[in-house]
């Protein structure tokens, strides 16, 4: 029998991983989103719920083991809040620097997903299964 403090790690990576998991979905939303904000820009709603997202995801993704990805948001959630504050067409270089900013993000999430999957196959269990003599 495994030690409660065991437990609870592996329990608590199971956690994580379906963290990262939905994560991974939120963040490709925000780029289209982004996307449509960008092709139509009146859309305040858009962008506060962008912004919504992504403020989430900078306070929680450091809980769960994925500080880059919650740096990252919390540069994004900075920049989007100005967008919402001042209500300002962006130039070209703006948008492309929101951009790198939510492809950098959607990288750091591929790689904390990688990192999970890889942990939590080292941590299962082995195989049981007998192969016959």
């Amino acid at each position: 029998m495994k030690p409660q403090s065991e437990s609870f790690r592996d329990e608590f990576e199971v956690i994580k991983l379906h963290y990262v998991e939905k994560l991974s979905k939120q963040v490709r939303d925000i780029r289209t989103k982004w996307h449509l904000f960008k092709k139509y820009q009146v859309k305040r709603e858009l962008i506060e719920n962008i912004y919504s997202n992504v403020h989430k995801i900078s306070g929680s993704a450091g809980v769960f083991g994925c500080g880059a990805v919650g740096d990252i948001a919390a540069g994004l959630e900075i920049e989007l809040k100005w967008i919402m504050e001042h209500e300002a067409t962006l130039s070209i270089d703006e948008e492309s620097t929101i951009l790198r900013h939510i492809e950098s993000l959607m990288h750091e999430v591929d790689v904390a997903m990688e990192r999970r999957v890889i942990r939590h196959q080292d941590s299962s269990p082995p195989d049981q299964t007998q192969v016959p003599p």
